[in-house]
């Protein structure tokens, strides 16, 4: 990477983040400075309170980076930085923008005003990459960039405890949001609430309150309150135990860039059950080393949850093969060298 250029990562919450894309920059960040001086973090949590803070903080980052600087970030900062970009050629001449697409905005939003802002920042940046196959497919397919954008999977680093697994417990990881499909869980949870299980949820549940307060209306209607625990936002450490203490691993997410979680269940050895999203093929092969059901099926997947419960021989077969199939995945350092190339050789 040009020695000149500074680099500067949009990551308002560092170093805490919510979510898998501020972990992917987070670790990018770590690297980079590894091998570079001029590596900073920028942003402010409050700039994010309203889409005029955005705006104007947008123009406050590109004030801030002066001389030959390049701006990380995603496209989730199309409102932060879409109207400096319009006025680069005037006012921030050599300030670039790189950008590290997870998934597409506009692939759950019906705000057209919101998507063709996404569409126009993604193809006024100046070099993009994404995370996965399944992101790559779609930026094409929507005709937003071409096939030749080049694809980084995320990394784990996780290690697993040695500790025993608690009979029948499931885990959930992730935030409290619709598209994450806690819903379609809790409704097939219903179906066989008969067996003897205890599920535990992690994640943040303070973004979506009105979704969260859905969720827990289903539990009492559902009388599952004795066996679903909200563990709320933990430690990496307790996340830890608890994937390595649990038998059963459920990514029922309706949209994901790839699934951090998910590869960190494998890494655990966990037998995971996972919704047939694009990105999730990328990662198991059902039968194989994890079992897929039709995303938003809930009869469907309390069908599986109760075979992989009762089953202890397919359970223990499918954790065996998670762990295998986890060995191929990248470490963090493996995927920040990999980001770190693409950028260099982009600004040659």
């Amino acid at each position: 990477m040009a020695e000149s250029s500074v680099l500067f990562i949009y990551q308002p919450n560092y170093p805490e983040y919510t979510t898998g894309g501020e972990l992917f920059l987070n670790e990018v960040y770590k690297y980079f400075k590894s091998v570079k001086k001029e590596v900073y973090i920028i942003g402010n949590r409050n700039d994010n309170n309203s889409r005029l803070k955005k705006i104007v903080s947008g123009f406050r980052m590109f004030r801030l980076v002066k001389g030959d600087s390049v701006i990380i970030c995603t496209n989730n900062e199309c409102l932060h930085f879409y109207l400096p970009l319009l006025f680069r050629k005037i006012f921030f001449h050599n300030v670039k923008i790189y950008l590290i697409i997870h998934h597409l905005i506009q692939s759950l939003s019906h705000k057209k005003l919101l998507n063709y802002l996404e569409t126009a920042f993604i193809r006024k940046t100046d070099f993009q990459l994404t995370i996965s196959e399944a992101t790559k497919a779609e930026l094409v397919n929507r005709k937003i960039l071409s096939d030749n954008i080049k694809v980084v999977n995320p990394g784990t680093d996780i290690i697993p405890h040695n500790a025993e697994r608690l009979k029948n417990q499931i885990l959930f990881v992730g935030n409290i949001e619709e598209r994450k499909g806690l819903h379609v869980v809790i409704r097939a949870l219903s179906i066989i609430k008969n067996q003897d299980y205890r599920l535990i949820i992690v994640g943040d549940f303070k973004r979506d309150k009105k979704y969260t307060d859905r969720i827990k209306k289903m539990i009492d209607q559902y009388k599952l309150g004795e066996k679903i625990f909200f563990k709320g936002k933990i430690s990496d450490e307790e996340l830890i135990k608890l994937y390595s203490e649990s038998e059963i691993f459920i990514f029922s997410s309706e949209l994901e860039g790839y699934g951090l979680s998910l590869i960190d269940a494998m890494k655990c050895g966990l037998a995971v059950i996972a919704s047939d999203i694009s990105s999730t093929k990328e990662i198991v092969t059902d039968g194989i080393d994890g079992i897929l059901y039709k995303k938003d099926d809930y009869e469907m997947l309390a069908e599986k949850l109760n075979m992989l419960m009762t089953d202890s021989d397919l359970r223990n077969m499918l954790a065996e093969n998670s762990l295998k199939r986890s060995k191929s995945f990248n470490s963090w350092n493996e995927t920040c060298k990999l980001v770190y190339e693409a950028f260099t050789e982009a600004m040659i």
